[in-house]
């Protein structure tokens, strides 16, 4: 019997660690074999050299990793080519070191071409339902691509295996595998993909509900697109919605519009104007505002907790040195702030919260000094540690609805395919996250959609960025009537090396049910109790470190904490 249940573990925690989501994270990689380690140090005239390359797939996505030895942007300035015999026939496509390549698509120059009956036809992103992250630079990549692709009317995968080639298209330039015939992959038709679970509703009346929504040059105020607003407005229920790209009516009249969509009166929210293209409308009176370039400071009043909510839209596209000089003096405002040198008067502790369309698509070091702290241009002051215990600033991460992938930009009609664009960044000292995710409603089962009464076609109508929600549960503000009393006594004890404890005393005896799930909201362990004065073991040594979540069930009460392993 152990041996049994042994087995099924081990199976179970396979699958668990085996999914993959595209998110410019790769952890989730470690799981999976190498498919090539290219150790040659043969890099072509333009310096690239491929290193470690990994295969998965599941009954619905095709994945592909891969590590270079130097940062490059992957979606331009480069001839990195990915050729496919979904076939696995070198007689049909293009003949490409020994496999038939019936696929080609170009990452730098954004373009691909399908080779069929002897004809080739170009195509774009779309066609091929293909995702790349991170969108900034990076030496590693991970792609998906769907399995149910079809051009031209053909299925792209016909067959149950395939053989796959990279190549830096130049002369000389690096290819793997280094011999003849295509690295082989048998897709895995048994495993459907675990989707991250998200939640419409707050965990609890005590979370704050934080939304960042780039409404795509005024399209909030388009008569045709009213009730596709306010489907999502409703759906979500906000707290805190920061909105990007209004350009043509100011933060009051934001207000009214989204008060009448959500069908109440605007007396229910605050707002306040910096004579920007952000806004801010918020369920709490807002008590400050500050304009840094474009982006804004607000300082908001929850209950007598004050939060600094930062509403960011950084310049797009190639101007990377005036997205880092904005993402610099965002982060000199915040280190003014905690030190008390700005206008905002900021109590200690307080949160904080940065969230808009930061347009990341170039140098990754505007995401570090986002996060870390490291101010890049002298001028604008030292580095600082932005978190109050001295730590970093987190990032929220909010998965994309329905899909294994962190997706919150698509534009159909861009060369440009889907990608991270809008973030949600925050002081984790003092904030717990407990639900997040970036809405694509057209991603979103039949049984999903009638439930939030939101339609398919809803978030590619709305704008070309979807909204990105975040609930948290702001450490020293949470209303004692709005949870268990018995959280008081709760406490989980990390002991290192992935070895925790549940300690927790209650004033009687009861049934108690645990719950362990991982960050895509997959559960990895359940174990129930019964008692007053409980101590249970939590084991998540065999486990990759990251972070975890423990979900404690009374009586139909349920509390949530954060663990790092």
């Amino acid at each position: 019997m152990t041996r049994t249940l042994l087995l099924l573990f081990t199976l179970f925690f396979f699958q668990i660690q085996a999914q993959i989501v595209i998110d410019g994270r790769f952890e989730d990689w470690e799981s999976i074999e190498l498919s090539d380690d290219d150790s040659d140090n043969d890099a072509g005239a333009s310096g690239i050299d491929f290193k470690d390359v990994r295969i998965s797939s599941d009954s619905e996505y095709l994945y592909l990793s891969f590590d270079v030895n130097k940062e490059i942007n992957l979606q331009d300035g480069n001839k990195i080519t990915l050729y496919i015999d979904t076939d696995e026939n070198a007689s049909t496509g293009l003949l490409k070191s020994g496999i038939g390549a019936d696929i080609e698509f170009r990452f730098g120059d954004r373009y691909g071409v399908y080779y069929f009956n002897n004809n080739s036809s170009f195509f774009e992103h779309p066609q091929l339902k293909i995702i790349s992250a991170p969108t900034v630079t990076s030496s590693s990549f991970e792609v998906l691509i769907r399995r149910d692709v079809r051009i031209n009317g053909n299925d792209i995968f016909p067959s149950n295996s395939i053989r796959l080639r990279l190549h830096d298209d130049i002369a000389s330039g690096d290819i793997v595998p280094n011999s003849s015939g295509g690295l082989r992959h048998t897709f895995n038709n048994n495993n459907s993909p675990s989707i991250s679970e998200f939640s419409f509703s707050k965990p609890s009346g005590a979370h704050v509900r934080f939304m960042s929504f780039n409404v795509k040059r005024d399209n909030l105020f388009e008569s045709s697109k009213f009730s596709t607003y306010s489907r999502i407005f409703k759906a979500t229920q906000p707290d805190i919605i920061g909105i990007q790209e209004v350009y043509d009516h100011n933060s009051e009249k934001v207000r009214n519009t989204i008060s009448q969509m959500m069908g109440v009166s605007s007396s229910n929210f605050y707002y306040d104007d910096v004579n920007s293209d952000v806004h801010v409308v918020s369920r709490y009176p807002i008590e400050a505002a500050v304009r840094v370039d474009g982006n804004a400071f607000f300082l908001i009043n929850k209950n007598g907790q004050k939060i600094l909510f930062c509403v960011a839209h950084l310049p797009c596209c190639d101007n990377d040195n005036g997205r880092q000089q904005e993402v610099d003096r965002i982060m000199a405002f915040i280190r003014d702030a905690k030190a008390g040198n700005t206008s905002i008067d900021l109590p200690n502790g307080s949160p904080i919260v940065i969230a808009g369309d930061l347009n990341l698509v170039g140098n990754n070091r505007q995401v570090e000094t986002l996060l870390t702290g490291d101010i890049f241009y002298t001028q604008y002051g030292a580095d600082f540690s932005p978190d109050w215990d001295g730590s970093d600033f987190e990032d929220a991460l909010p998965l994309t609805t329905g899909m294994p992938a962190a997706v919150t930009w698509q534009n159909l009609f861009s060369d440009f395919g889907p990608g991270r664009l809008d973030y949600m960044i925050y002081s984790g000292s003092v904030m717990e996250l407990d639900n997040a995710f970036s809405l694509n409603t057209a991603e979103l089962s039949q049984d999903q959609l009638e439930d939030s009464q939101l339609q398919s076609g809803d978030s590619n109508s709305a704008s070309d960025h979807f909204a990105i929600v975040g609930d948290f549960l702001i450490n020293n503000s949470t209303p004692t009537s709005d949870m268990p009393q018995w959280t008081e006594r709760l406490s989980v004890l990390n002991f290192g090396d992935g070895n925790l404890q549940l300690d927790l005393k209650l004033e009687q005896s009861e049934n108690i049910k645990i719950q362990t799930t991982n960050v895509l909201g997959q559960i990895i362990a359940t174990q129930a109790s019964n008692g007053r004065e409980i101590q249970i073991p939590i084991d998540l040594s065999n486990y990759n470190r990251g972070i975890y979540f423990i979900s404690i069930v009374i009586n139909g009460k349920k509390v949530t904490k954060k663990v790092c392993r």
